[in-house]
């Protein structure tokens, strides 16, 4: 915002854009949303004062990775199980909501012309709500759940039948929402749900809820404080700051929709079972046992995740003919711990109230240095060390049930360096980088139905050790009279460099707890291609207007692992030499030939004076109308995996590793935009 001088009225902006969607490119993936910006500042002599606030309120409906024999099925890599037809009506099953207000006050002083103070204080709240399926002595809803393909089916002959009665009715791999409201109010689900709350006598008759619809709820509350001076004395800049952080996240399940019945009842099924003998245990709330929710009731888990973070950091760089350099160091305690809100069944006298604080002491080092042979030629290296505070939800056994911490949590250790080269001339730019990071001591934490023993599984991941290494080198060119080629390679190597600790708690035996070793040496990373390259053509033409397309090669995909089949108990009496075994270790790789995609690009912009002769006056000339617009991957290739993970069930008696096949989510095939921005 541009500051008016002073005794002027505050300067001001405001700014709102909205997005909507009946239908995104894969069905069921619709969405709304808006986006405001609001923003007032006031300059005095030599300081000036700003309040800020924004949010983007947005409701989208969710696509999901599924196997391939579902994306076969479908005859599309975009089929999404999270939606079926509702009186002829599309409606998703998997819908997030989110809004998450912000507002900042910021203080800036400049007490000297080479001094700065710049100080922030934020405050934000709202939630993020995400739906899905709970169900109680009830058939899985999702239409993907792998009894219900025809690969589940042993007889090859039934398994062609089943394939072809798929094909033939394609609802079967949406969701069924008839089938849940119906569900709900037959004859059968009216129950009486006795000493409703604990309280003797206390009979409640209705029809009891098979299925619900529920939100996962994070309700945040944050606020943010940091000021940071800046001072600068011929070739030497100095930077110091500190912060504070506090958020307070509560995390809970809410009934969004009873779907036709009366009431849920909240008790775990997985924990209760037929008979109904671990109903103690089976309680989400022992202080309110036998609970009924109805819409808008929390049920399920209900705890808040506390986080306090203190730092303080300073930078110093200096500014030579030949060299340049800097060095840095930050100092930051964090205090975190959960309380939880009920009493659960399998924890009853470690889940509600405070737990234990977690406590961490972190640090962080880095210097650079810049040599400048001369105007043309630069060679650098810098360097980093730093330990950073476990990340909240992987420090607890279960977070939705228990206030233990997990054994052997400390705080991830990096260290990483690197050393680049850059050519500047008028006609050809050159960036050449080489780099090594090595990661220590990460955790995880992850939830998952566990077959061996039949019931959700808490499984607390530590020792996560990793190595990124690779190079990157970037060339632009200037060809000839407004024609220029760009380059782009990055080449890598992520692996994780040691075996992992597994420790894994199952609800069903609050008593169980077993550590097993996760032999994760030399997989590789997932998540990003770890070799791309784009070679770039571009023309801007000096009458406004401009064109350019990419040519890109993406290799060495890797699908995510699951740590459940990196254990001795899954391949324990498998011979090695065997396929079998193979097939359960193996990670696989994604498109081992590579894949390709082509992008195009191009753009006018007009100068309405020169258009419109009569726009004339005080602001002559500065009226303009941009178009941009683009197409992405050109040749439609549907075949592009952006992301695979292995499920984390796994088959522990049979030890069929396609029992629970990969899951995939594929790139767009081709898409373009168009802009149309009228600038003044």
């Amino acid at each position: 915002i541009a500051a008016e001088p002073c005794g002027h009225t505050p300067d001001f902006a405001v700014f709102v854009f909205g997005r909507w969607a009946k239908k995104g490119y894969v069905e069921g993936t619709g969405m709304q949303s808006i986006s405001y910006f609001a923003s007032i500042q006031k300059m005095f002599k030599n300081q000036s004062l700003a309040l800020t606030a924004f949010g983007v309120p947005t409701k989208q409906g969710k696509a999901a990775a599924t196997t391939q024999e579902a994306y076969d099925l479908a005859g599309s890599n975009y089929y999404n199980p999270n939606w079926g037809y509702q009186n002829g009506k599309v409606r998703n099953s998997r819908v997030e909501y989110r809004h998450q207000p912000v507002f900042i006050l910021t203080h800036e002083w400049k007490p000297k012309e080479n001094m700065n103070l710049l100080s922030s204080a934020g405050y934000s709240f709202g939630e993020r709500a995400l739906s899905g399926f709970d169900r109680y002595n009830a058939r899985d809803p999702r239409p993907d759940y792998y009894k219900y393909l025809p690969s589940y089916i042993e007889d090859s002959t039934q398994q062609l039948l089943a394939a072809q009665n798929i094909e033939n009715n394609p609802e079967l791999l949406q969701v069924d929402w008839a089938y849940l409201y119906a569900s709900n109010q037959d004859a059968g689900n009216k129950k009486t749900i006795n000493n409703v709350d604990g309280i003797a006598g206390n009979n409640v008759t209705g029809q009891r809820a098979a299925y619900v619809l529920r939100d996962d709820v994070q309700k945040y509350q944050r606020f943010n404080f940091n000021t940071v001076y800046n001072a600068t004395v011929k070739m030497i800049d100095i930077t110091a700051g500190a912060s504070y952080q506090f958020q307070q996240t509560n995390q809970f399940k809410r009934v969004k929709d009873l779907l036709g019945a009366d009431f849920y009842v909240d008790v775990d099924e997985f924990i209760e079972g037929d008979s109904g003998i671990l109903s103690s245990a089976a309680q989400s709330d022992l202080n309110h046992p036998n609970r009924l929710v109805t819409v808008g009731d929390k049920y399920g888990y209900n705890y808040n995740q506390v986080i306090h973070k203190g730092a303080a950091w300073g930078q110093f760089k200096a500014n030579f003919k030949h060299v340049d350099f800097f060095t840095a160091a930050e100092l930051s305690y964090t205090s975190q711990y959960r309380f939880g809100h009920y009493k659960n069944g399998i924890n009853p006298d470690n889940s509600e109230g405070k737990s234990q604080s977690v406590n961490t002491f972190n640090y962080a080092v880095k210097a650079g240095v810049t040599y400048k042979v001369n105007g043309r030629n630069y060679i650098y290296a810098n360097g980093m060390y730093m330990t950073r505070a476990p990340f909240w939800n992987k420090v607890f056994i279960s977070n939705r049930t228990s206030n233990e911490v997990s054994s052997d949590i400390r705080s991830e250790s990096i260290g990483s360096v690197e050393v680049g080269y850059i050519f500047i001339h008028p006609k050809v730019k050159v960036k050449a980088t080489g780099y090594y990071t090595d990661f220590k001591n990460g955790s995880n934490s992850i939830t998952f139905y566990d077959d061996f023993y039949e019931s959700l599984g808490n499984y607390t991941i530590t020792k996560i050790n990793k190595v990124h290494a690779g190079a990157e080198l970037g060339v632009e060119a200037s060809i000839y009279k407004g024609l220029s080629a760009t380059l782009v390679a990055s080449v890598g190597k992520y692996f994780y460099t040691d075996r992992q600790v597994g420790i894994e708690t199952v609800d069903a035996d609050p008593t169980f707890k077993q550590t097993e070793t996760i032999y994760s040496k030399g997989l590789n990373v997932a998540g990003t291609p770890q070799q791309a390259y784009s070679l770039g053509l571009f023309y801007r033409s000096k009458k406004f207007w401009y064109v350019g397309a990419n040519v890109n090669f993406f290799d060495w995909m890797w699908t995510d692992f699951a740590p459940t089949h990196r254990t001795e108990r899954a391949v324990d009496a498998l011979d090695p030499t065997s396929e079998q075994y193979a097939s359960i270790l193996k990670q696989e790789r994604l498109s081992p030939k590579g894949e390709w995609t082509v992008d195009l690009s191009g753009g006018y912009s007009w100068r309405l004076k020169s258009t419109f002769k009569k726009m004339d006056g005080k602001n002559s000339g500065k009226y303009y109308l941009v178009l941009n617009a683009g197409i992405s991957n050109l040749t439609n290739n549907k075949t592009i995996i952006v992301g695979a993970r292995e499920q984390l069930r796994f088959d522990f008696e049979e030890k069929n590793a396609s029992k629970f096949p990969n899951r995939y989510s594929y790139a767009y095939g081709i898409n373009f935009f168009v802009n149309l921005t009228f600038r003044m």
